[in-house]
């Protein structure tokens, strides 16, 4: 019993556990349609065989890599959709482009790695532990390693940023990573990125993108840029 949970294309931050993964949500939906199903036990059977497929694919010995592949693709996703907004939308190359990286978590720092491989600056990144700052550029497997090590942000040798004064830092790119609703009508008119990236669902407020639109900003959406790891 009990409603259906609310479906969406990412797993919510901090999420743990089985509930982690979107097929979870589509498990219980399909047991849920099986349930509901009318015209006999054949049909009922069937969705709810289908279901167990599914889960069979999603559990077992193959789980942690199913997952490990999922963050992978969705960082990757994220660098190739800004590399597509940098050369075709804002006419402009990867090469020494500045970004800063809100939500250096696991799918923000595969993102930061990848868009480094691509030839960007990465000068910024921030999670919950704070952000730091070099306008030279990190090394993102550094990084990595370092929170890796169980060490914060904050321990790193850089200059310290807030998290909030990241979004409004002279950069090229803004990657959105984290939670939803951090770009706000409080602060979309101090975003200086020509473009962003939505790495996160949901992480620009409605009052907001009207802003960013009036400012000529380019946005690439969370449907698109992280539906990677999804498909």
């Amino acid at each position: 019993g009990g409603p259906v949970p609310r479906l969406q294309p990412q797993p919510d931050l901090l999420a743990r556990g089985p509930t982690r993964r979107p097929a979870f949500y589509l498990i219980r939906v399909c047991h849920r349609y099986g349930d509901r199903l009318d015209g006999g036990g054949s049909r009922r059977q069937e969705a709810k065989g289908d279901c167990r497929l599914k889960e069979r694919r999603e559990s077992g010995g193959c789980g942690q890599h199913t997952v490990k592949r999922s963050i992978e693709a969705t960082g990757r996703g994220v660098a190739t959709s800004a590399k597509f907004g940098v050369e075709n939308l804002l006419s402009s190359s990867m090469e020494n482009t500045r970004v800063a990286v809100q939500g250096f978590g696991k799918v923000g720092s595969r993102t930061a790695m990848f868009l480094q491989k691509l030839g960007a600056k990465v000068v910024a990144v921030s999670d919950t532990s704070g952000g730091i700052f070099n306008p030279e550029g990190f090394d993102t497997k550094e990084l990595i390693k370092h929170k890796k090590d169980g060490k914060t942000l904050q321990e790193f040798s850089a200059e310290p940023v807030a998290g909030d004064e990241l979004l409004t830092l002279d950069v090229d790119v803004l990657v959105r990573a984290a939670v939803e609703n951090v770009i706000t009508i409080k602060n979309a008119n101090d975003i200086k990125a020509k473009l962003i990236v939505e790495g996160a669902n949901l992480p620009i407020s409605k009052e907001a993108d009207e802003i960013l639109n009036t400012k000529n900003k380019v946005v690439i959406p969370d449907i698109f840029a992280s539906s990677g790891g999804v498909i």
